[in-house]
């Protein structure tokens, strides 16, 4: 009986420990309103870095990832409900692909956009690297961000190993178990 019982906990630690493949979630309907009462123009300036700190303590630069700028909405809210719950969302409305921002990271990972209308934002972009044997590691980082008129905030977009304090205050990060596409 002994055995059983051990094997039965063993299993069911190791299936805990494994992280969920999510689900394809339908994305809400694009809200015509909502967008339309976003501002359009603005004097804000938001910059920051986006890296990974490995578990050995390595950095890896996120040099020339993608960083998108999203203006927080319903779509944006329910997007980042979902990614922190590990799924993926269907292919997003080209209106609010339009109501976004890019740009790239340069060979430091830095980034900057200029002349960000005022109001609340979600900012990420994915950093990712291959380990031999191990394939691809990395994820992306997500970072809820307010920009007002003239001012700069700094953002650092930043992955962290599970193995680090993982805590912080408006965004997180989720590993890569799934090939990287756009938000």
């Amino acid at each position: 009986m002994k055995p059983i019982l051990t094997i039965a906990i063993a299993l069911s630690l190791a299936a805990c420990a494994m992280q969920p493949q999510g689900r394809t979630v339908d994305r809400l309907p694009f809200n015509e309103a909502e967008y339309a009462a976003l501002p359009k123009s603005g004097t804000g300036v938001l910059r920051g870095q986006l890296f990974a700190k490995q578990r050995g303590g390595g950095v890896v630069k996120g040099a020339g990832s993608e960083i998108i700028l999203n203006p927080v909405t319903s779509l944006s809210l329910q997007w980042y409900d979902e990614a922190r719950r590990g799924n993926l969302m269907s292919e997003p409305d080209p209106r609010y692909v339009a109501a976004g921002r890019t740009t790239k990271a340069d060979a430091e990972g830095r980034f900057e956009f200029r002349n960000v209308p005022p109001g609340d934002y979600f900012i990420n972009g994915a950093v990712s690297w291959e380990v031999p044997g191990l394939g691809v590691q990395g994820g992306r980082a997500v970072e809820r961000v307010k920009v007002q008129n003239g001012e700069t905030p700094d953002v650092i977009l930043a992955l962290y190993t599970p193995t680090h304090n993982t805590t912080r205050s408006g965004g997180f990060f989720f590993v890569l178990t799934h090939p990287l596409r756009r938000v």
